[in-house]
Order: C-alpha cells, then sequence, then structure tokens
C-alpha cells in the first residue's frame, strides 16, 4: 500500500478535527469534513462519528479500491483552549508560506548551478559562455517559477532568476576575474531582492576587485 500521497499536513489536520470531536461529542462537530490544501488545492475528508471515531478518506487512486483510515486518538485532557503561551498558527497560510519559500529556493539553488557551471567552464575553456546547454547542468532557459539569463561580458558574465509568481524573490549574480595571469581566479557574488519581485535586481558592480549587491538588493548568504 502506498501511503505517500498522505501528506503530514493532513494528518495533523486529521488530529485537530478529532481531538475537537472527542471534546465535543454530540455536538454539530460530528459530521463529514473537507481540508483543503491551498497550494495545491488537492482536498482530503474526514469522518467525525457519533461514537467518537475519526475516520480519514484516502484521496482517489491512492488505494485501488476506496479506503477510510480510522485515525487512533485518545481524549487526553477535558481541556478546550490553546494554553497560555501557544502560538497560534493559521495552517492554511503557513502552507502557502513554505510553498513560497520552496519557490525562492528553486531560484536561488538553479542560479547558484549555473554560476558553479560557468566557474567550471572557464576552468576548462578559458572563457564563460551565456550558452545553457554548453553549462550542461540540464537547466533550461524558462521553468514554470523562472526565468533565467546569462548576459556575457568582458572578464565576467552576468546571471538573474526572475520570478513569474508573485510572491517570490527574483536573483542577479555575477562571476568574475580577480587579477590578471596566472594569479587570476573567477569569483562569484549572488543578490537577492530584498522583498517578493517580479522584477530582477540590477547586476552586482565590481570595483578594486570587490564586488557588490546593486541597490535594492542583499547577498544571499
Amino acid at each position: 500500500m502506498n501511503l505517500t500521497r498522505i501528506t503530514p499536513l493532513a494528518l495533523l489536520a486529521s488530529l485537530a478535527l478529532g481531538t475537537t470531536a472527542c471534546n465535543q461529542a454530540g455536538t454539530k462537530w460530528q459530521g463529514t469534513w473537507e481540508f483543503e490544501n491551498p497550494d495545491t488545492g488537492e482536498t482530503v475528508q474526514f469522518i467525525l462519528s457519533d461514537d467518537q471515531k475519526v475516520f480519514f478518506l484516502g484521496p482517489e487512486g491512492l488505494t485501488p479500491e476506496p479506503v477510510a483510515y480510522e485515525i487512533p486518538i485518545k481524549r487526553v485532557s477535558e481541556a478546550t483552549t490553546v494554553p497560555e503561551g501557544v502560538e497560534i498558527v493559521d495552517l492554511a497560510a503557513e502552507i502557502e508560506k513554505n510553498a513560497a519559500q520552496a519557490i525562492s529556493s528553486e531560484g536561488a539553488l538553479s542560479i547558484s548551478a549555473l554560476m558553479r557551471g560557468q566557474q567550471a567552464y572557464h576552468l576548462e575553456k578559458g572563457e564563460f559562455t551565456d550558452d545553457f546547454e554548453k553549462i550542461g547542468i540540464g537547466l533550461p532557459p524558462e521553468t514554470d517559477n523562472y526565468n533565467y539569463k546569462m548576459t556575457l561580458a568582458e572578464n565576467r558574465i552576468g546571471l538573474t532568476a526572475t520570478a513569474k509568481v508573485d510572491k517570490a524573490k527574483s536573483y542577479a549574480g555575477l562571476v568574475y576575474i580577480e587579477g590578471e595571469g596566472p594569479q587570476s581566479m573567477t569569483r562569484a557574488i549572488l543578490c537577492t531582492t530584498e522583498a517578493d519581485s517580479t522584477t530582477a535586481p540590477d547586476l552586482p558592480e565590481v570595483a578594486e576587485g570587490e564586488a557588490t549587491c546593486a541597490s535594492g538588493s542583499v547577498p544571499v548568504e
């Protein structure tokens, strides 16, 4: 049996509903409840029975035949309020926040991989390239969440990851040559917008061999 589609958040929701059912036996809490993941839109249902049991209805396609999973819960207290000092988190907002962070992480990881690819390419070829295929990491110029661009200049290459969705940050990176002759080496800097933005920051600037983020962006630690 493959239960990988039963997310921890779904089980968390079931436990929350189940606890409520135990505390509210014989009240309006009995019935069939639906939990919708605000990130994916996928829904799951829970049944709060009259005999104080909680059943989780597996999503369609999870098993060959429809299955209702009984959630093993028990009442451990008669308290019906959240303990003092415990932070209350909006589950839907938390899921949305985590989804936005995951998208931003995609941008940061992808542009970092491009920058490392540029350093490796320069080490081998003695030059930079704006050809995505030559970098050889399998990243296309565009994904569902980001547009990627590489701008070639003398002894340096600028890279941007521009978010296509509202709740994500955009990035700008620079790989450049420091020094001359046998003592030269590649260096890199990655910057991000200070807030969510669908506009990439300006490319980092280099002065006296040191690169700094442009106005409106900050270094990615």
